[in-house]
């Protein structure tokens, strides 16, 4: 892969010449490890920065997700005690290509950040797409007749979900 050939040779540069490791360079290498799937050297990178950045935790949650690494996505995840919507919307995301849709939903509802619209719709399209891997063509439903849309709503209003088992319907209950 010769993004990751080029990215070592410059890693390996910004080492000898003694180049300041901020967050935006540490960032930009796990981003780019994490991308070419190399994750010992995009973890490498995030343990060299004194302080990594959401950013740069995000990328590394997003390639464990993508090579299939839930798990150590997950921990890297938790390494944040009060985590922002960037890295909610990276563990939520990770779970959802790994087709763990009732987990994602089960982050969803416990995301402890103010999630704004964009948030929002990446979760109910999520949500849509894990839907139709079970045969359903709009998602997961609620009680017979809220669809996805209406679960987001309600997720805003503050109200609780029951979380189903997989293939199971979704039930708002009061909060």
């Amino acid at each position: 892969m010769l993004a990751l050939d080029w990215g070592k040779q410059i890693h390996a540069r910004i080492i000898a010449e003694e180049v300041e490791f901020d967050s935006a360079l540490g960032s930009s290498l796990v981003n780019l490890y994490g991308k070419c799937g190399d994750l010992d050297s995009a973890s490498h990178a995030l343990n060299a920065m004194d302080d990594p950045d959401d950013f740069s935790l995000s990328a590394l949650i997003s390639g464990y997700s993508n090579c299939g690494r839930i798990d150590e996505a997950r921990r890297i995840f938790q390494i944040r005690s009060n985590p922002c919507a960037v890295l909610w919307n990276s563990i939520i995301a990770g779970y959802v290509t790994n087709r763990q849709g009732i987990e994602a939903l089960v982050l969803f509802v416990s995301a402890k950040v103010n999630t704004d619209s964009y948030f929002g719709a990446f979760f109910i399209t999520a949500m849509a797409t894990e839907g139709d891997s079970y045969g359903e063509t709009r998602g997961w439903v609620g009680c017979g007749a809220l669809p996805v849309d209406g679960l987001f709503n309600l997720v805003r209003a503050g109200m609780s979900l029951e979380v189903p088992k997989k293939g199971a319907f979704v039930c708002p209950t009061s909060a």
